[in-house]
């Protein structure tokens, strides 16, 4: 019985010699020139193709190229998988200066990205770009909904350093309108674009006649300036200390002077003219009261008072105008004003009636002259 076993397993030994050999420490597969048929029969053989040096199995269908090409599934192109994992699926490491992945194709996607609760596709770089797409004549990326900025975004010629801001533009070395934010209409051929260069920051409207629209949360229209510059207020509009004003406004409601405002053009309120000043000098209109009590002012006496000012650095012009509260012989008393300086005058007020008067009141002066 010991001899006839051991003549039974040499047998079996070379029988499976004929198609794989087992070396000490290795396993060599049965080589063919060709391909013979894969059927049902045959399902589960694996074979070495010496002519193009490729691994092969047989699923049954057809051969499957081990190295990732042939007919059948598993490593074929178009190759597609799913799993359930909450790690990577498939992970890449490039240790070296290169790509992770490179793709080239032609009319179709690149890389194709898709997820229902994340993100489709997800780069991140320690030092570099986490993703990076570059175009010869189309757009280097495209976002057909919402697209969401979690830091900074950097448009033109900035660094990572550099880009400080939510939306940062920065021209290249040509400067100019070609480094701008433009909007369009859609409608007709207008638009308009911001831009700041060496000159500081401007609006700019490329079409005729348009004019800057401001209006406030419930879309009414608060202010305007045309494109001739006339600077339309349609509310209360307040003007702060030093402002300058060259072209000419127009006031629909109440306008507030905060300190000094330089007026080059014409000031209309509610369609009626204020001041107009024939010199090139910027005048002060003041109003100025004084309070006057007296009695017993003999026929042609006077007394003499005096009137302070600030603000004029010349002569200005006084004149006199209504009294308030007054009682006794006001309107016989003859105001005039004299003696004027910069700072002051000297008001005379003389009984022109032919008896004395008793007089008591408060006179309104008005003072105009060179700030």
């Amino acid at each position: 019985m010991k001899y006839s076993f051991i003549f039974l397993f040499l047998i079996a030994c070379k029988t499976f010699a004929q198609s794989t050999t087992l070396l000490p420490n290795a396993t060599k597969i049965g080589n063919v020139a060709s391909l013979g048929t894969c059927n049902s029969a045959a399902r589960g053989t694996q074979v070495f193709n010496t002519t193009d040096g490729k691994m092969y199995f047989c699923n049954g269908a057809g051969w499957v190229d081990m190295t990732g090409g042939g007919g059948g599934s598993g490593f074929t192109l178009p190759y597609s998988g799913s799993g359930a994992t909450s790690g990577n699926l498939f992970t890449l490491t490039n240790t070296g200066s290169g790509r992770g992945i490179s793709v080239t194709t032609g009319l179709g996607r690149a890389i194709f990205g898709e997820s229902d609760g994340n993100a489709g596709i997800y780069g991140v770089s320690n030092t570099g770009v986490g993703v990076f797409g570059y175009a010869n004549s189309n757009f280097s990326g495209f976002f057909n909904n919402k697209a969401k900025v979690g830091f900074n975004l950097a448009v033109g010629q900035l660094t990572y350093e550099e880009t400080i801001a939510r939306l940062h533009i920065k021209a290249d070395g040509n400067g100019g309108w070609g480094q701008h934010i433009r909007m369009e209409n859609g409608t007709d051929t207008g638009y308009g674009e911001i831009l700041h260069d060496t000159d500081g920051m401007k609006f700019r409207n490329f079409q005729a006649s348009e004019s800057f629209i401001f209006r406030n949360s419930l879309n009414n229209t608060i202010a305007s300036l045309s494109s001739n510059g006339t600077f339309y207020l349609e509310g209360p509009a307040v003007i702060s200390s030093g402002a300058t004003i060259a072209g000419t406004v127009n006031v629909n409601n109440n306008l507030y002077v905060e300190g000094v405002a330089s007026i080059s053009g014409k000031l209309t309120a509610d369609g009626q003219g204020i001041v107009q000043n024939p010199t090139a000098s910027t005048y002060i209109i003041r109003h100025e009261t004084e309070g006057y009590s007296f009695s017993n002012l003999a026929a042609g006496a006077s007394i003499i008072s005096t009137l302070g000012y600030p603000d004029f650095s010349g002569v200005p012009a006084v004149s006199v105008a209504q009294v308030e509260n007054g009682t006794g012989g006001w309107d016989k008393v003859l105001v005039t004003p004299y003696n004027v300086t910069a700072a002051s005058c000297s008001v005379r007020l003389t009984n022109v009636s032919n008896s004395a008067i008793d007089v008591s009141g408060t006179w309104h002066f008005t003072v105009i002259g060179p700030k």
